[in-house]
């Protein structure tokens, strides 16, 4: 807790989720304005269930919430709709209704300490599942070099690594993103 913090200011209150929004979203701002995210980011997207299907990975767009759109039109939508402003303000909307954050930091720097920072999300995410609770990844402060420190300093882990950034709360279900089966993607 940053000095001078009451103790009411706890992580998960309002407070403290509105000081992890200005970090959230300068990270996301960082991400939207690097072309070579963007364009990731859309090589990555699916903009209808077909193309989820044929390819089996990537993002149905469905599951974010946009629309599904024909193959040819998605990257032309994106590129007119995909801005700055809206997506800050999305992302100030969603973490408001959002009861909670949480980020997992693994104990080393090791591969060791990614795996096990990975199998503690991934436990997170089936109890959640499990409870009805609803969890979608924001890992901007996280992919963002530059804003790291700062959100580890917001933490108070100053250097320290967060590895994973999820909100989680009540919500309907979204679609699912269509995976490829086992066999595709683990080498016996």
């Amino acid at each position: 807790m940053p000095p001078g913090e009451s103790d009411l200011n706890r992580p998960g209150q309002p407070a403290e989720l509105e000081q992890a929004l200005v970090v959230l979203q300068r990270a996301n701002a960082l991400q939207i304005e690097d072309q070579a995210f963007t364009d990731e980011l859309k090589r990555w997207l699916r903009f209808n269930p077909g193309m989820a299907l044929e390819t089996c990975d990537g993002l149905l767009s469905i599951t974010s919430g946009n629309p599904s759109a024909p193959g040819w039109l998605g990257p032309l939508l994106f590129n007119l709709l995909f801005k700055k402003g809206p997506e800050l303000r999305k992302m100030a909307r969603q973490l408001r209704c959002s009861a909670g954050l949480a980020v997992f930091v693994a104990r080393e720097e090791s591969p060791t300490g990614w795996i096990e920072a990975g199998r503690s999300v991934e436990r997170f995410a089936l109890q959640a599942t499990l409870l009805g609770v609803r969890h979608a990844h924001l890992n901007m402060p996280v992919e963002v070099a530059a804003v790291r420190p700062a959100f580890a300093e917001w933490l108070g882990m100053p250097g320290r690594r967060p590895d994973i950034v999820l909100r989680f709360g009540k919500a309907p279900p979204m679609p699912m993103s269509v995976r490829r089966p086992i066999g595709e993607v683990f080498l016996p």
